[in-house]
């Protein structure tokens, strides 16, 4: 018998199912072209690993942001020259770039690559040529992800995730599995204070809700009532979220006057 490595999450597997896609490259996805071209994209299967990732991160996470919902060879690769532009220092960029201002007929571009490779799907076509998609939703949020966690803490792209409605469901998912849940926290929280704090409250409900089993939230949210508690600050959160905090015996004695925070639902 034979025992087959099962991926243990969904996360997981779908960064299997990338890697496969990227740098398992067959011969069934060159099938019809001509012999020379095939042969070349075969041989390069394998180049530019770290970078096809590191693009493809960023790439995601552009998509994302802007609501662009599908997109075609030529999005990707003004993406791709934008990216390496701004990243010249990994090791393929500059070969990269070189090659989309001089192509060679017989070397696949960094763009033809991906579109080859089968990371992306064709979902329609126009004019213009294939427009193209992740073969599923997780694919682009998975890679957003990972590319969120190479920012620091404070930046403009947190906030914004925190804050825009239509980013709800890739911020849930983004709680569940990126490195950034302390950071995220501390800005749903903050929303959380004033007359505008509903939608807040329900994102922090339900973050902690989908939070990884080994993550606790109880530092963030004690900073949170302290820092409330000493400014005099009146905030807003349903009771659910006490369900998460975990306070130390002196934590709990230095906030024996509770009446200003509002636990309703």
């Amino acid at each position: 018998s034979h025992e087959v490595a099962w991926a243990k999450t969904v996360p997981d597997l779908v960064l299997e199912c990338i890697g496969l896609l990227l740098f398992d490259l067959d011969e069934a996805k060159v099938r019809g072209l001509p012999k020379a071209h095939s042969d070349a994209i075969l041989r390069r299967r394998n180049a530019f690993r770290l970078e096809k990732l590191s693009f493809l991160k960023y790439f995601a996470a552009e998509l994302l942001f802007s609501a662009k919902a599908v997109f075609n060879r030529t999005v990707v690769e003004e993406h791709v020259r934008s990216f390496f532009e701004n990243h010249r220092a990994l090791p393929g960029a500059q070969t990269i770039l070189t090659e989309l201002r001089k192509p060679e007929p017989l070397i696949p571009t960094f763009t033809e690559q991906l579109v080859i490779s089968g990371i992306f799907v064709i979902v329609d076509r126009n004019a213009e040529g294939p427009i193209y998609d992740f073969p599923h939703r997780r694919f682009r949020e998975l890679l957003a992800v990972q590319y969120i966690d190479t920012l620091e803490a404070d930046t403009a792209l947190l906030h914004e995730l925190t804050s825009r409605n239509d980013l709800s469901e890739f911020l849930y998912v983004a709680f569940a599995t990126s490195r950034k849940q302390d950071q995220l926290l501390r800005l749903l929280l903050a929303r959380c204070v004033g007359a505008e704090s509903r939608e807040a409250s329900r994102s922090v409900c339900i973050c902690l809700r989908r939070k990884p089993s080994t993550y606790d939230a109880t530092r963030v949210l004690s900073d949170f009532f302290t820092e409330c508690l000493n400014s005099g600050r009146l905030f807003s959160i349903p009771e659910e979220v006490l369900d998460h905090f975990h306070p130390s015996l002196p934590f709990t004695m230095s906030i024996a006057d509770i009446r200003r925070i509002d636990f309703s639902r």
